[in-house]
């Protein structure tokens, strides 16, 4: 038999030392059968050190747990639990008194392998009722104050929990759902129709370009000029702005609490060429633009800097540089999906950043092919599974 079970926990907050603090069953590696209270641990980690809260899950064979000390099917826990304290007084029951300060399991349990002559040295795990709560949890003990061979294995089973995704939003999947570890659980949203927003935001940069060069040029009337120039940079600006790159660049601004910006810098040429039949020798050509580059960022950057002088061939080329910014909005739906798989994509690195031993090959194989999974449904989810983003 299979069972599901999940930890929460923070970033940024390490494992708890053995004797540091006081557990229900001792020190060893806690587990919970219930997402809703991972989550409440990973909250309170994150509260007491920081970071972010993060959730793994793994699925665990029965078999696999080694000698298990399971209070869920020990009748004589249910009896202890049940018994007053103190005679005639049935609300002094371990239960009760567990329920109302936590810190008072541990000793409870200790008493209660002391009536029955359990020797806990002799387990590998011990599972029991999570009374404060809710649901059970699951202790890996620890063996000679350090995680055992089975915590390492189970370790190296976890893998980070991913909300699901519906056209409604993101929901929080029950316990009792089973699906494929580092997969995204149920049905992926349809493809966010992000090109239409992106070439708007181009179209507001273009209409910047093209004011700067109308301001330059002596005769605006000539509209087949600004026209081709329209058309040679919204296409160039359309094809940075629309590939995936640049959207996920956005959105990892957007993650990070930062506002994204599309920064664009553009040159306006203003050429001098020697014309002998000219009064002075010279005339000047109508100005024109060149776009130098386009990228995403946190911060928005809006200046013209020194003009460039340069000569040629008895003329001048004069080259403005010209920088301009514009926020790059984006919609509720990219935000729930970004955020969704971002912390699966953190929890990976870090494995890929700091092996560990208990990590074998084939286990770092296996999780290569999960997080290059985990890639691909998130693009499917941003993108669509038939958008050219896809190649890209």
């Amino acid at each position: 038999m299979t069972e599901i079970w999940f930890r929460g926990q923070s970033t940024a907050v390490p494992p708890a030392k053995p004797g540091a603090h006081i557990h229900d069953f001792g020190d060893g590696l806690y587990l919970t059968d219930r997402l809703d209270v991972a989550k409440q641990y990973a909250d309170t980690r994150v509260s007491q050190g920081g970071g972010k809260p993060e959730i793994l899950k793994v699925n665990i064979k029965t078999g696999d747990l080694g000698k298990v000390l399971d209070l869920r099917k020990d009748a004589r826990w249910a009896a202890y639990l049940d018994k007053p304290t103190i005679p005639g007084r049935p609300e002094m029951t371990p239960r009760a008194l567990i329920k109302l300060s936590n810190e008072n399991y541990f000793s409870f349990f200790k008493q209660f392998l002391k009536l029955h002559k359990i020797d806990i040295s002799k387990f590998d795990s011990v599972i029991g009722p999570e009374l404060v709560r809710g649901g059970n949890q699951m202790c890996i003990l620890h063996k000679k104050g350090a995680l055992s061979s089975l915590g390492r294995r189970i370790v190296a089973l976890f893998r980070p929990l991913i909300p699901k995704i519906t056209g409604g939003g993101l929901i929080v999947p029950k316990p009792k759902i089973s699906t494929r570890p580092g997969r995204i659980q149920g049905r992926i949203v349809p493809r966010v129709r992000f090109r239409p927003m992106i070439r708007k935001i181009g179209g507001n940069i273009l209409t910047m370009v093209l004011m700067v060069l109308a301001a330059y040029l002596e005769y605006k009337s000539n509209q087949k000029f600004l026209n081709m120039t329209k058309r040679k940079v919204e296409a160039e600006i359309d094809e940075i702005l629309t590939s995936t790159s640049a959207m996920l660049d956005a959105l990892e601004i957007d993650y990070g609490g930062k506002k994204p910006h599309a920064n664009v810098r553009f040159d306006l040429i203003q050429e001098t060429i020697m014309d002998m039949p000219m009064p002075d020798g010279v005339h000047d050509a109508p100005p024109w633009v060149t776009l130098i580059h386009c990228i995403v960022s946190s911060k928005p950057v809006n200046k013209v800097d020194p003009v460039q002088i340069k000569a040629n061939l008895g003329g001048t080329v004069r080259r403005t540089p010209h920088h301009v910014s514009v926020e790059i909005p984006l919609t509720k739906e990219m935000r729930q999906i970004y955020a969704a798989y971002e912390p699966a994509f953190e929890w990976y690195e870090r494995v890929f950043s700091k092996p560990r031993t208990w990590h074998s090959e084939a286990d770092r194989w296996q999780m290569m092919g999960e997080a290059w999974d985990l890639y691909w449904d998130r693009h499917k989810a941003l993108f669509g599974e038939d958008d050219k983003a896809l190649t890209e």
